[in-house]
C-alpha cells in the first residue's frame, strides 16, 4: 500500500500521463512570476531579479548573493525541468526563500518558508499520490525542509 522511499522521491505523475504535471521551472515561475531572470543571453541579470540555474553545490539552495532584500539572488536546483516530487517540492521551497527575500522579510525562517511551501503544494498539486509524496519530502527532509 505504501510506496517505498525511493519510489516516493522519484514519483512523477507525468509518467502516468497526468495532464497537470509541472516541472521545477513551472513551479518557480508560479511563485516568483516576473521576478525570475529568464534570459538565455550573456546579458547580466537586472537588479531585483532571481536567477535560476542548476545547483552549484549539489543540492537545492537559495542564495541572496550578499544583495540587499529585493535586489535579487540565485536559486540552484538539482533539475530545472524535473517533474519528480522531489524536484517540485524543492523548487517551491527555494522559491519561497527568494520571495521572502524580495519582500524584505526573514528568508532564513524555515518555519515560514515551509508553511508557504505546504500551502502552495496543497493548493496546486491535485493528484493525491503526488501530493502525499511532496508532503512527505517537505516534512521529512534532512535539508531543512521540515
Amino acid at each position: 500500500m505504501y510506496m517505498k522511499l525511493q519510489q516516493l522521491f522519484e514519483y512523477n505523475p507525468s509518467q502516468e500521463n497526468w495532464a497537470n504535471a509541472m516541472d521545477a521551472m513551472d513551479v518557480v515561475h508560479s511563485i516568483l512570476g516576473d521576478l525570475v531572470w529568464d534570459n538565455d543571453s550573456d546579458e547580466e541579470p537586472k537588479p531585483g531579479f532571481y536567477v535560476v540555474s542548476r545547483s552549484w553545490i549539489g543540492y537545492p539552495i537559495f542564495a541572496d548573493m550578499d544583495l540587499p532584500p529585493g535586489e535579487g539572488g540565485a536559486i540552484g536546483l538539482n533539475s530545472l525541468y524535473g517533474t519528480s516530487a522531489f524536484d517540485v517540492t524543492t523548487a517551491a521551497h527555494e522559491s519561497f526563500h527568494a520571495l521572502l527575500h524580495s519582500q524584505g522579510k526573514n528568508f532564513h525562517d524555515e518555519i515560514a518558508v515551509n508553511n508557504l511551501t505546504r500551502a502552495w503544494i496543497q493548493q496546486n498539486i491535485k493528484d493525491t499520490r503526488f501530493l502525499r509524496a511532496c508532503m512527505h519530502i517537505l516534512n521529512n527532509s534532512d535539508r531543512s525542509y521540515s
